[in-house]
């Protein structure tokens, strides 16, 4: 009865305990640059969590084993964990989960390079981020970065002014958990005023 009300099952002691096995065992591995361990270990625990119908936590391991698949250097793998987590954040209604999902995306297309997607990841990290001005500060910062890669500055500079003025209307002590000054210098460097 639990359970309907919450929306998803509740782990049980045993499975719990499972689960965590699993996933401190992963984390272990990532943690000891043993790439491919992890991904093995991460991806049980997906498969652990799929079979047990625990969505949530199978989120969460679908975008830990693109984590693990971006440090073993498989790109497009990586790309396909982080869809099926994005895919199921959705479904679920979990914002948290569609923004770590789409950080990973998008900072696995920057990597290839691939600036275009890269931004469009971003742009979806702000759009799920609603209401974390942090968060968006940082989307849009990092949008502004593929922009100056892809060589459109002025578009990079209205990102960059567009960062500032969302982190500006925060009080003085939350800016500090913004990118604002590292936008600022940005804007500086190439000699536009904050």
């Amino acid at each position: 009865e639990l359970e309907q009300k919450l929306g998803k099952r509740i782990l049980t002691k045993s499975t719990g305990q499972e689960l965590k096995r699993l996933l401190f065992e992963a984390a272990e591995a990532q943690s000891e640059g043993k790439f491919e361990l992890a991904a093995k270990r991460f991806r049980m625990a997906r498969t652990f969590c799929f079979v047990t119908g625990y969505r949530q936590e199978q989120a969460m391991c679908a975008i830990a084993v693109g984590t693990a698949q971006f440090s073993c250097g498989r790109l497009d793998r990586a790309i396909e964990a982080y869809r099926e987590g994005r895919a199921l954040g959705v479904e679920l209604g979990a914002k948290a989960l569609v923004m770590q999902a789409e950080i990973g995306i998008a900072t696995t297309y920057l990597t290839e390079k691939q600036y275009p997607l890269a931004r469009e990841a971003y742009g979806r990290v702000f759009e799920a981020a609603d209401g974390l001005v942090p968060m968006q500060v940082e989307a849009l910062r990092m949008q502004a970065e593929c922009l100056v890669a892809e060589q459109n500055m002025g578009a990079a500079i209205a990102k960059w002014r567009e960062a500032l003025a969302r982190a500006r209307q925060l009080a003085p002590e939350l800016r500090a958990a913004t990118a604002e000054r590292v936008v600022a210098k940005r804007l500086q460097d190439f000699g536009v005023s904050a």
